[in-house]
């Protein structure tokens, strides 16, 4: 008889005990590194966690979602088959509608696969639903238009859908905007009251991304300057018919534009950063003459850092800053939360 682990909790201690020895779980709250460890154990890689974002609560709404009985809305039938209904809190509907005899006509309608079509059909379960992810591009990018077109809002969303052919853009874009329109943002106020989360985040991460185009991105014309203190946005319009430039600096902001009145190619090769921008250093040169450098102020709430590797400063917010490592020993081997504990048995009927 072949050597090896038959029994079913043991294979799960064991796994699950090499997970924590072998994964840095550091930057993860408790709760977000027991979804973590799960994620591991059903893909075998232990640097997954490279590669997890998560929002603040995430955990703590998906499972009250889930005990007020919300259905967890799946893109394929795969992810519902995985998906252990005895765990489940609530009894809790599993919904896949790719296979629905509905979603081959809603996809032609659409122009997109059977994945997407199947997001349209249970869209009007979209509120405070959760939903998995777990197949088809296409059907995070529909579910995110249809957010954007003020779909209700889900009380979690688990991206990540598989493939060659848009899998990293579709994520990119949840990550980078997670359409939580109803969450306010926690640090800043506008005029005295409250503005979307999402739009804020959205802000500092265009914040951020118009220092780097300056520094070396289709911007970095303007290093000529000799300034840190700038940052901007190039844009070309299809075909060459229009170029700009928005840049500022925090205490002058211009835009330089050039095009015909009556539309017009400019000519080839005539973007933003070639034909608009040359205007723009031009006037900052004369506007910011003894102008010394100046940086904006971080928010309460938020902190500037420099990550590993840049030579620049980002902001981001006060609590993402991962806590230093603790100097307890780590957690032992064999011990393994409940919840990570092989599911009872169904008994024989």
């Amino acid at each position: 008889m072949l050597d090896y682990v038959r029994d079913a909790a043991e294979i799960y201690r064991q796994s699950f005990a090499t997970i924590r020895d072998e994964a840095d779980l550091a930057r993860f709250p408790d709760d977000v590194s027991r979804v973590v460890v799960r994620l591991i154990h059903t893909c075998g890689q232990v640097d997954v966690t490279e590669h997890v974002a998560y929002t603040d609560d995430v955990v703590t709404r998906t499972h009250a979602a889930l005990a007020a009985g919300a259905p967890i809305l799946c893109d394929s039938s795969m992810v519902a088959a995985g998906i252990t209904r005895s765990r489940l809190p609530a009894n809790n509907e599993v919904v896949s509608l790719v296979a629905d005899p509905r979603a081959p006509a809603m996809a032609e309608k659409l122009g997109s696969t059977r994945s997407a079509a199947a997001v349209d059909l249970w869209a009007d379960r979209l509120g405070g639903a959760v939903l998995a992810i777990g197949n088809a591009p296409t059907a995070l990018f529909r579910l995110l238009e249809l957010l954007d077109a003020g779909a209700p809002v889900p009380a979690a969303v688990l991206g990540g859908p598989v493939g060659f052919v848009g899998s990293a853009q579709s994520k990119d874009e949840l990550i980078a905007r997670p359409r939580g329109w109803h969450l306010p943002e926690r640090h800043v106020l506008v005029d005295g009251e409250e503005i979307s989360g999402s739009l804020f985040d959205f802000g500092l991460f265009f914040f951020h991304n118009a220092q780097e185009l300056v520094r070396r991105g289709t911007a970095t014309k303007a290093l000529v300057l000799k300034r840190g203190d700038l940052a901007g946005k190039t844009g070309t319009t299809n075909d060459y018919i229009d170029a700009w430039f928005c840049g500022y600096q925090p205490t002058v902001v211009a835009v330089a534009w050039i095009g015909f009145d009556q539309p017009k190619k400019l000519g080839s090769g005539e973007t933003g950063g070639a034909a608009a921008l040359p205007m723009w250093i031009n006037y900052m040169r004369k506007a910011l003459d003894g102008v010394p450098e100046t940086y904006p102020t971080a928010p309460q709430g938020l902190i500037r850092v420099k990550p590993a590797g840049s030579t620049t400063e980002e902001m981001i917010y006060k609590e993402n800053l991962p806590d230093a490592p603790a100097e307890a020993p780590n957690e032992p081997a064999s011990t393994v939360p409940a919840d990570e504990a092989p599911a009872p048995a169904a008994s024989p009927q």
